[in-house]
């Protein structure tokens, strides 16, 4: 006689091998799940489409690779599957299925590449998130909007013309990724023309502009380790966007054109070398120890000489406080910090430093 467990596990057995003959093989057969994907029966297509959401990681990457090439029913089902788990957001999924959205996008395929683009442009932020991440796991250093915002730096803050999103690639930057092709991942470098979501968002202004003052600046800090033909192939492709740095960071912003000598600083940058050294908004530098500086550019330049760690003296003319008086003479040591020291100390502040109104 059966006991009533060994039944009822018998009957479980039986349930379960009755619903696998129903069920689109996950486990067994990538290939076996297309097919569903494009069969006759309205039914069956939908419960394959579900059965995505099973799918490990890996799988998902051979489901996108076979699907490139599949009927059109089942590339499409494929693809809407994909942009439901990417509004979904799942922590385990969600790489595999950015990367699949990719992959498509950049498919010869209009059916799919048009659509993929039109997800990816609706995702957009979501989308930026993951290729800083993922920067980020290969060693590039951001400042992201959101934290130049909270410190009074973002647009409407004490640097209107300063990019929202900094990307600096350093020495950090560990190459195993290219850097070209997530760089032209990311919203507000790369011009989509066809994607229409892209530009309307773009019109808005809720999408990163190209254009005027870059919304977006990649800076090549000397000592990066990109090879000479990769850093050419981001400046060709993204022009002004792509600006080259030394390894230090002295922190201000100048405007050509307001003085015909010396560099103007129209803004001293928090958590930078020349806020620590006493260098004020309106100062203009005349020297850095004994090279004369006419602008900002001859700045630029010199500063390539310095490391990290460094001591600077540096020349500037202060205007006088009082009506009529001319600029006065001030000599400041500078000590240099690198660019790491910068981001670092900019993601880690909660709140500006005080101005200095003396």
């Amino acid at each position: 006689m059966f006991r009533t467990p060994a039944i009822l596990a018998l009957l479980l057995v039986m349930c379960r091998a009755a619903y696998a003959d129903d069920q689109p093989s996950v486990d067994g057969s990538i290939e076996e799940l297309l097919a569903d994907l494009n069969a006759d029966s309205f039914q069956l297509r939908l419960e394959a489409q579900k059965q995505i959401a099973t799918l490990s990681p890996e799988q998902i990457g051979v489901l996108v690779t076979l699907a490139t090439t599949a009927p059109p029913e089942a590339a499409v089902r494929t693809l809407h599957a994909l942009g439901e788990l990417y509004a979904e957001e799942s922590p385990l999924l969600l790489p595999a299925v950015a990367d699949g959205l990719e992959a498509f996008a950049a498919s010869e395929r209009d059916i799919v590449r048009n659509e993929a683009r039109w997800l990816l442009g609706i995702h957009w932020r979501q989308r930026s998130e993951l290729i800083l991440q993922q920067l980020e796991e290969e060693g590039a250093l951001i400042i992201r909007p959101e934290t130049r915002e909270r410190l009074g730096l973002g647009p409407n803050g004490v640097f209107g013309a300063s990019p929202g999103l900094q990307i600096f690639l350093t020495s950090e930057w560990n190459a195993k990724a290219d850097a070209h092709e997530l760089l032209q991942r990311l919203p507000g470098l790369a011009d989509e023309p066809d994607n229409q979501v892209a530009a309307n968002l773009r019109f808005r202004r809720r999408f990163p502009l190209r254009g005027g003052t870059p919304s977006v600046v990649v800076f090549l800090v000397e000592g990066h380790t990109l090879a000479p033909e990769a850093v050419g192939e981001l400046q060709g492709a993204f022009g002004e966007v792509v600006q080259k740095r030394g390894r230090v960071m002295l922190g201000i912003t100048s405007q050509p054109g307001v003085v015909r000598t010396g560099c103007h600083i129209a803004s001293v940058t928090p958590f930078g070398s020349a806020e620590a050294g006493g260098l004020r908004n309106n100062d203009r530098i005349t020297r850095v120890e004994e090279t004369p500086i006419n602008s900002f550019d001859a700045l630029v330049d010199t500063l390539f000489q310095y490391s990290p760690g460094e001591t600077i003296n540096v020349e500037l003319l202060r205007s006088s406080q009082l009506p009529q008086s001319r600029p006065q003479k001030v000599e400041l040591p500078v000590q240099l910090k690198s660019w790491a020291d910068y981001v670092r100390a900019i993601n880690a502040a909660t709140t500006r430093p005080a101005d200095d109104d003396a």
